[in-house]
């Protein structure tokens, strides 16, 4: 309301206008009073805003309240699950994964090293185990034999779950799905 009594809509425009406006008037009340203003002490109010406070409607601090939530709860990152412990039952996990993986392929270990990096089979796999477990992208490349793990990251980037798992095996489109649900 107070926006409007001076002229101003209450937009993103009608705020940028605002704040030249008061501006103007910080540099017109200081030249009548006689006061020096230097020129990058104009724009020092925005240092004037408390912890807590924020420009804009209401409906801006709650998009940005629920922007602070999804990155509060968002979690640590995978290097802060790197301890020799969760390393260890994320490779054992993993290791299970990529046997059961294998077999439900009925996918040789042997045949691993003749089929590309790109292999759907080989890309749904380390897919599944990227999403589920905390080994590294260099222990999925190694694993499944599938170059490196710049590769990896690439390959699990660029594929879209869904149409990659159109071109597995229907038992092993199932236990991917099995797994990640």
């Amino acid at each position: 309301m107070g926006m409007r009594v001076l002229g101003f809509a209450d937009t993103a425009a009608g705020r940028r206008e605002l704040v030249s406006y008061l501006d103007r008037r910080i540099l017109e009340e200081g030249k009548r009073s006689g006061e020096v203003t230097m020129a990058g002490e104009v724009d020092r109010r925005m240092g004037d805003l408390k912890r807590g406070w924020y420009w804009g409607r209401q409906e801006f601090a709650e998009k940005m309240l629920k922007l602070g939530q999804k990155l509060i709860t968002k979690g640590k990152s995978r290097e802060y699950r790197r301890s020799p412990q969760k390393l260890e039952q994320g490779e054992r996990e993993a290791e299970r994964l990529v046997k059961e993986g294998l077999q439900t392929a009925e996918l040789p270990e042997s045949k691993l090293a003749e089929l590309k990096g790109s292999d759907p089979q080989k890309v749904a796999l380390g897919m599944l185990i990227w999403k589920t477990t905390t080994v590294s992208q260099e222990w999925i490349a190694r694993r499944l034999q599938m170059k490196s793990a710049a590769n990896v990251s690439q390959l699990l980037s660029r594929t879209r779950p869904s149409k990659n798992n159109e071109k597995l095996p229907l038992a092993l489109g199932e236990f991917i799905a099995n797994q990640s649900s």
